[in-house]
């Protein structure tokens, strides 16, 4: 081989490297274009039986520098993936059983009643709490849970409050002999059904116009009981006026007393017994003695509304006075009526009392009261129960 030949292809070599370096420089990407493939280059293979000329030739190792690096972004995707797919972790399990043990199982609460734990391990068991007081300390003496022991004594008989229930009798080996239980009727509060009675009078009078019968009554007067005296009584409402016509005995046989609020000055028109004829008519006071000659009380305290009016007020002037009161309620049958029988008791003797011992019947039907009897205080072996005041 001449030097000429060996001078071209040298020449030759020069250009073809220093082509290739300008052509990569010339078409480097644009950003945002692909980076060319490393297998570019050796494209054109050198001329053979020469050296490869390694200082000619850039290494491919600078070849990336010149792309630029907002190029590979969009082929590699994000580091964080995680949104896309949720973890298994992160989804609640409300549903799972085990995941809310709540309530601790038996066996949490065991250490409480059972044995302190035996020397052969470590003690696991807590410190006791602060507030806890040193009754802990009896607890090994205590049975273990679920087991029988005489811990517990034996439950007591429960009876039931009615009035139908047999008689129960219960013994024991350390009782005196056998006591019997017997169950009865609940007590009534007397006082206070005394009360709603006269309650329920006053309403049932009040839807009451005019009403006639006939009146049957007895009086203490001046120490001397009198007999029972019957007369005919006719009431009206509007005017207040009252009408009594004794028809025995006969010592009163024709004796009238007729009062009429608001007329003949606010006195009484009586006629005497043994008089007939309208001639036999005076007026007189409603207190005169002789209107008053066998009763108590005024003609114009005769009647229902008075009777109630009278019961209301004793009752009224013993509460106020702070006396004791004692009533006692029973069911009875009163001239063919169905009745409730109240016996009130006022033990305190004062000037404003009407009577030691007063007992009235109720009529279940009518709400209103149809006897009435009044007592004296008893005096000893002579009266035990009391003189009749009037009835």
């Amino acid at each position: 081989m001449t030097v000429r030949h060996l001078s071209r292809r040298v020449w030759l070599a020069v250009f073809v490297s220093s082509s290739v370096a300008l052509g990569a420089f010339a078409q480097s990407p644009e950003p945002g274009a692909l980076p060319p493939l490393p297998g570019a280059t050796p494209v054109v293979p050198p001329p053979a039986g020469l050296p490869p000329l390694t200082p000619v030739v850039p290494p491919p190792s600078e070849a990336p520098p010149l792309i630029p690096a907002a190029a590979t972004t969009p082929v590699v995707p994000p580091p964080t993936t995680a949104p896309v797919v949720p973890p298994a972790a992160t989804t609640p399990a409300p549903t799972v059983p085990t995941a809310t043990p709540v309530i601790p199982p038996p066996a949490a609460i065991a250490p409480a009643v059972a044995p302190a734990p035996t020397p052969s391990g470590p003690a696991t068991a807590p410190a006791p709490l602060p507030m806890m007081s040193p009754m802990p300390t009896a607890a090994p003496e205590l049975p273990p849970m679920g087991s029988p022991g005489p811990m517990a004594p034996a439950t007591p008989p429960v009876f039931e409050t009615k009035a139908d229930v047999p008689s129960v009798t219960t013994t024991s080996a350390t009782m005196k002999p056998a006591t019997e239980v017997k169950i009865g009727k609940p007590a009534v509060e007397g006082l206070a059904a005394y009360a709603m009675a006269l309650s329920e009078a006053k309403i049932a009078y009040g839807k009451v116009n005019d009403y006639s019968g006939h009146v049957v009554h007895q009086d203490r007067v001046r120490g001397k009981l009198t007999p029972e005296q019957t007369a005919e009584i006719r009431v009206k409402g509007k005017p207040s006026s009252i009408s009594l016509r004794y028809v025995g005995p006969s010592a009163m046989l024709g004796e009238e007393l007729i009062h009429v609020a608001g007329r003949n000055g606010g006195k009484l028109r009586m006629k005497p017994s043994g008089t007939f004829g309208t001639n036999g008519f005076l007026s007189v006071d409603l207190t005169d003695s002789r209107a008053m000659a066998h009763t108590r009380h005024p003609a114009n305290e005769f009647g229902i509304a008075p009777m109630i009016d009278l019961l209301e007020r004793q009752l009224v002037v013993e509460q106020r006075l702070r006396n004791a009161v004692q009533v006692s309620v029973a069911e009875y049958t009163y001239a063919g009526k169905k009745v409730t029988r109240f016996e009130v008791f006022t033990d305190r003797a004062h000037a404003l009392r009407y009577a030691y011992r007063t007992v009235v019947y109720m009529d279940k039907e009518t709400k209103l009261p149809i006897r009435m009897e009044a007592y004296d205080q008893p005096t000893g072996a002579g009266s035990p129960t009391g003189e009749l005041l009037e009835s």
